[in-house]
């Protein structure tokens, strides 16, 4: 496989965009209309350690339901000032106790207040073996100065800091692997200022079915996908992995999605859904990607979070590649799903920054590639 040396960054995606191909502007409607066409999330309550504990000691019928709710409150965590990130922005056992015995017992409008960040571990195949991932340090000085309105401050951040950063390309790549996986997030974190490590990185097709832009066609390229089965511990070793791979067109299975403009109108698309799955205990791939927030000056405080996505050699811990944005909300009630973000022209869960780093095996030649998973 040939590898290309050098140092990329993409200082004005807008530009980049502004005089793409129009398959190319097509296809990237095409995704988003794909990406907003199920549901992006729900109002489902986590499923936190004292539920089970507290199951497990009382009935949920009336009569154990106070005691049930009494047990929930004291099994939550005191909020960390140090740590307020960690938190939702709404964080408060006793509010919690109060507000579920004030509501049905299957109400989920009192979750808010019982809202922490949930782990989302990453799983190293070769831990121990290569040196560790060294991040970017955040710069020295910050670009916040006082008095600075959130805008403003976004901008300076995004000025400053957003960008690609390809310091190689990689041709021929077949599969990569996800380190991290993320999980899905429900509308009451997706509404929290705080909660979510990485908004930015954040979409919902993107984090439940990552394979549908990384190996499908029209959109993905590579050969396969690896990923950890949930519920590993953080070395995979011999542990179990689940590989999506191209294969046979699945009979009785379609991928659809939505193509044009709004000039000449938008159809229906439907092509063989080629997608196939199997466990291994071995890792093939040479690369992978994770991910991670960032926290900045007073950040969350002016509706602003960012985050990291590395392309790492698994082999060296050498980070290939890196890609940092931002999300701005106009106040703290707004979802992150339809945040401001930068940088602009560019997909924000990175399989397009991918492609451009790891060259994967099929290439098309009508630009949807490229385009895929340019929503925001």
């Amino acid at each position: 496989m040939g590898i290309s040396i050098g140092r990329l960054r993409v200082l004005s995606p807008r530009l980049a965009a502004d005089r793409a191909p129009a398959s190319v502007c097509l296809f990237t409607f095409a995704a988003a209309i794909l990406l907003h066409a199920a549901p992006t999330s729900a109002q489902w309550p986590v499923r936190w350690p004292e539920d089970d504990a507290c199951r497990k000691a009382y009935s949920v019928s009336t009569d154990g339901y106070p005691a049930y709710i009494k047990c929930l409150v004291s099994n939550m965590p005191a909020l960390d000032p140090k740590n307020r990130h960690s938190f939702g922005e709404r964080y408060d056992p006793k509010k919690y106790g109060e507000c579920r015995l004030a509501t049905a017992p299957r109400d989920t409008s009192c979750e808010p207040y019982r809202l922490r960040r949930r782990p989302q571990p990453e799983y190293w195949p070769n831990a121990g073996k290569v040196p560790p991932v060294k991040w970017p340090e955040a710069p020295a000085q910050s670009v916040y100065r006082q008095g600075m309105k959130p805008k403003e401050y976004f901008d300076a951040l995004c000025k400053a800091e957003a960008g690609e950063f390809i310091y190689r390309t990689v041709e021929g790549v077949e599969g990569i692997y996800q380190i991290r996986p993320r999980l899905r997030a429900n509308d009451y974190e997706l509404r929290d200022r705080y909660v979510l490590e990485d908004p930015y990185g954040y979409l919902y097709n993107h984090a439940s079915k990552p394979y549908e832009f990384i190996v499908q066609p029209p959109f993905g390229g590579f050969d396969f996908l690896e990923e950890p089965s949930q519920g590993l511990p953080t070395a995979v070793g011999q542990a179990e992995v689940t590989r999506y791979y191209r294969g046979a067109p699945v009979e009785g299975k379609q991928f659809k999605y939505m193509e044009g403009d709004h000039r000449s109108g938008f159809r229906g698309v439907a092509v063989p859904f080629i997608v196939h799955e199997q466990k291994d205990t071995v890792v093939q791939s040479r690369y992978g990607y994770t991910w991670r927030g960032i926290t900045r000056q007073f950040d969350r405080e002016s509706n602003i979070a960012g985050g990291e996505l590395a392309i790492i050699d698994l082999s060296t811990g050498e980070i290939v590649a890196i890609r940092r944005g931002f999300l701005r909300t106009r106040n703290s009630d707004a979802t992150w799903e339809t945040a401001t973000a930068c940088p602009r022209g560019v997909g924000r869960p990175g399989f397009e920054f991918m492609r451009r780093a790891l060259k994967p095996t099929n290439v098309h030649s009508d630009g949807a590639r490229e385009a895929s998973d340019g929503t925001r």
